[in-house]
């Protein structure tokens, strides 16, 4: 007869005390919406995803493909994004790219090549690769 315990290796809810989870953060993509890439005029958050260790951050591929040329991605990993987007927005109307800046860490992504595959794609990963000092200093 075999034996099972519950899994533990992911317990930030159960754990006592709670572990600070500065590890899971949001991927913001900074993109053209109009047709002149010139001037990038949406940022939002789309996904998303975890530091695997201090410059990479593991996320989909599906959040990392099919979108204008010159999209720019930030990491951030502050616990209220929606609330930094909204005050940096407030900050600087009309500037996708300070906006982007003021919320995140600007990274370079890579999706896997094999993406994407079945419906149950395992290729379906892609990481953002950051600066490692300037995540140290957010």
């Amino acid at each position: 007869m075999a034996l099972t315990a519950p899994a533990s290796a992911i317990n930030s809810y159960n754990a006592t005390p709670a572990p600070e989870r500065t590890e899971v953060g949001a991927l913001i993509a900074q993109w053209d919406d109009d047709g002149n890439p010139a001037t990038p005029d949406r940022v939002d958050w789309v996904c998303s995803g975890t530091m695997v260790d201090r410059d990479t951050f593991l996320t989909a591929g599906h959040c990392t493909t099919d979108w204008p040329a010159g999209v720019r991605f930030y990491v951030s990993l502050d616990q209220d994004v929606q609330s930094a987007l909204d005050t940096a927005a407030a900050a600087h109307p009309g500037d996708p790219a300070a906006i982007g800046t003021a919320v995140g860490v600007e990274g370079t992504a890579h999706t896997d090549p094999a993406y994407p595959g079945p419906s149950a794609d395992p290729h379906d990963i892609a990481v953002i690769q950051l600066p490692a000092a300037a995540v140290a200093a957010r």
